[in-house]
């Protein structure tokens, strides 16, 4: 039997996924990073960062982690391997991570449902205040 703030985690999830699936809302929950190594936490903190209606390179994440060009180079297929063990998909937005020929790649729920959700938020992106 789930406790009472189980259930109010569940309906928050359940209002926070729906109006991201409206468009124009970042997912915004409370939560504590599941178990991972060190390095996947890494790359699901840095994944966090990337703003709605927006993608970065799993190249341009590795190079955060390691500035040094060369190990950062060897990286990127890491970081591809930590985003598929991500445990919270869209809450931690791997899908706005692309490959460096601008592609999409590897999405556990599939790469349509990667397209849909990306042009979901370029289409809905919330605009930068001036």
């Amino acid at each position: 039997m789930e406790s009472q703030d189980e259930c109010d985690v569940l309906r928050l999830l359940r209002k926070e996924l729906q109006l991201y699936l409206g468009g124009g809302h970042e997912i915004n929950i409370p939560y504590e990073f599941p178990d991972g190594t060190p390095f996947q936490k890494q790359v699901w903190e840095e994944t966090l960062k990337i703003p709605y209606g927006a993608v970065k390179t799993y190249a341009g994440i590795a190079e955060i982690i390691q500035p040094d060009k060369d190990k950062a180079g060897q990286m990127a297929r890491a970081v591809g391997r930590a985003l598929a063990a991500n445990p919270l998909p869209i809450i931690i937005p791997c899908h706005r991570v692309i490959g460096s020929n601008q592609m999409l790649t590897g999405f556990g729920g599939g790469v349509d449902v990667k397209d849909h959700l990306l042009q979901l938020e370029m289409w809905h992106a919330i605009p930068a205040s001036s």
